[in-house]
């Protein structure tokens, strides 16, 4: 499901590389080859089959902020993560849960282009505070949902106008987070206490959590 987005990411990139190249650029070409790099790293990351273990919540959001931090650059959208801070650990597949927090990603990036947010915020929130999971809550200062949870994590089923999209990706995320004995939430505002910076600046909208287990089960 985003293998689409890399490759068209890729293609930017490189054409950068090559114009800078042509142009005799060669701090530009550096800044460029390690772009590359890092996308790289960070969608093998994310398409490698792992197992099930104790994990730090921070470092499934480094890498999936890492992997989107050109086109959050592109779409002039600001996040706000706490996890240089969390210490919190869940039991958990790590690529499969990399590739479920990039999906939910990408569906904000999406709805607050379409909606013509001028000022566009997403946040990637590290919690304790849903009862027996660690968790990843997932928000933006866009639209919302326009179709209820329990539909929206049906196969072939979207939101989205004009059919964009196979209808795929809040489905499989939601049988992945099932396999890891864990759960993923809709959530409104006044279900979770959301930092401050959130409340103030209203990126409590489309609130989806990705809760793992604190224990291995």
């Amino acid at each position: 499901l985003n293998l689409s987005v890399v490759i068209h990411e890729i293609e930017k990139q490189i054409a950068a590389l090559l114009g800078y190249a042509q142009r005799g650029e060669n701090e530009r070409v550096k800044e460029v080859s390690l772009r590359l790099e890092k996308i790289v790293r960070g969608y093998t990351a994310m398409i490698r089959k792992s197992t099930i273990g104790d994990t730090a919540l921070s470092e499934i959001v480094k890498t999936a902020l890492e992997n989107y931090e050109f086109r959050f650059a592109d779409h002039s959208i600001t996040i706000y993560n706490n996890s240089r801070d969390s210490k919190l650990r869940a039991f958990l597949a790590e690529a499969e849960s990399i590739s479920v927090l990039t999906n939910l990603l990408d569906n904000s990036i999406y709805w607050l282009s379409y909606a013509r947010i001028q000022d566009r915020k997403i946040s990637v929130y590290i919690t304790d505070k849903i009862e027996n999971y660690n968790s990843i809550i997932i928000s933006d200062n866009g639209p919302g949902f326009n179709i209820p949870a329990d539909v929206a994590v049906q196969p072939f089923m979207s939101g989205k106008p004009y059919n964009i999209g196979m209808g795929l990706g809040l489905h499989i995320a939601n049988e992945m987070m099932y396999a890891m004995k864990g759960k993923l939430l809709f959530l409104e505002e006044n279900d979770v206490e959301l930092p401050k910076y959130v409340k103030d600046n209203q990126i409590n909208k489309a609130i989806i959590a990705l809760c793992f287990p604190k224990e291995k089960k």
